[in-house]
């Protein structure tokens, strides 16, 4: 599958509003597309990003599990997606991207907003953002998240590296 994408400066109208900006709620028929954008979120994030056909599967199972996704349009083209579940206290956004060539657009916070007035009632939103990434942190915190909780993580040490 080929993705066309707009260069930054094609895209830039010279303000923060960008033409033909829409939101659709993804279905089974985006899943390949999801992956995609998927593993960019992940590459992103950190580097790298397993195969798509291993992400597929598993955005397969989160909409099983009923998750929703959401895509951001621009233009006719997919510029962001997020995934997140809604419970009756709390929407858990799982994944949230907006793509390489949009950023730094104010994208980001319309499509947060577009998200929130698409709940059933005002509820806390909840989302996991990497501590390695400052932009992602710094955006989360000015629109309003704070910390929460602090994951942490031992990784296993290789055999040769105990001594």
């Amino acid at each position: 599958m080929t993705l066309l994408m707009p260069s930054k400066e094609s895209a830039n109208n010279g303000g923060s509003s960008v033409p033909s900006l829409g939101f659709r709620e993804a279905s089974f028929a985006d899943l390949d597309l999801l992956a995609v954008m998927n593993a960019e979120l992940l590459t992103y994030e950190l580097g790298s990003a397993p195969p798509v056909e291993r992400l597929r599967a598993q955005l397969e199972s989160f909409f099983a599990q009923g998750a929703r996704a959401t895509v951001m349009i621009i233009l006719g083209m997919p510029a962001g997606y997020a995934l997140h579940n809604e419970g009756p206290d709390l929407m858990h956004l799982q994944h949230f991207l907006i793509r390489a060539p949009w950023r730094g657009m104010g994208l980001g916070a319309a499509f947060l907003r577009h998200l929130e007035s698409a709940l059933e009632s005002p509820k806390p939103i909840q989302v996991e953002a990497l501590l390695s990434n400052g932009k992602g942190l710094a955006f989360w915190r000015s629109h309003g998240f704070g910390d929460f909780y602090l994951g942490l993580r031992k990784n296993p040490v290789a055999a040769d590296a105990r001594g």
